[in-house]
């Protein structure tokens, strides 16, 4: 999801610079969009991340936004439909920021990590361990 909407924000960013339509942009960001919708009821519905109903409806809130950047561009002259989709946007951010900030706070935490070693440093399970020898 995060390249889907790198490229929306790389085509956004280009299409400002150099001053042509954003629509072809809307086009785009309309299926990227759509996916994080469809991501978004799926983490709901799998009960996954330790926080589902939140990070679900970040995607949901996220996807919304690229569903209707195309009508928020056709209305750009209506104050109304642009607040509203700037609102919708900060929640999505606010979302996000919380779940981000939430998830570091909690994997630095962990006592997991805390003994964690690469794979290459570990030693082998004792299934694998050639027959009469033992861990040292």
């Amino acid at each position: 999801m995060s390249v889907l909407f790198g490229a929306v924000y790389l085509g956004l960013g280009l299409a400002l610079l150099a001053n042509v339509s954003l629509a072809p942009i809307g086009v785009y960001a309309f299926f990227a969009g759509l996916a994080a919708v469809v991501l978004g009821a799926r983490i709901i519905d799998l009960g996954m991340t330790q926080s589902p109903n939140l990070s679900g409806i970040g995607f949901i809130a996220t996807g919304l936004g690229g569903m209707l950047l195309c009508l928020v561009l056709r209305l750009k002259s209506s104050k109304p439909a642009r607040t509203m989709f700037a609102i919708l946007l900060v929640i999505a951010a606010l979302i996000w920021s919380f779940t981000g900030y939430r998830a570091l706070w909690g994997h630095m935490g962990l006592d997991s990590f805390r003994n964690w070693e690469p794979a290459t440093m570990q030693a082998p399970p004792a299934s694998r361990l050639p027959s009469g020898e033992s861990r040292p």
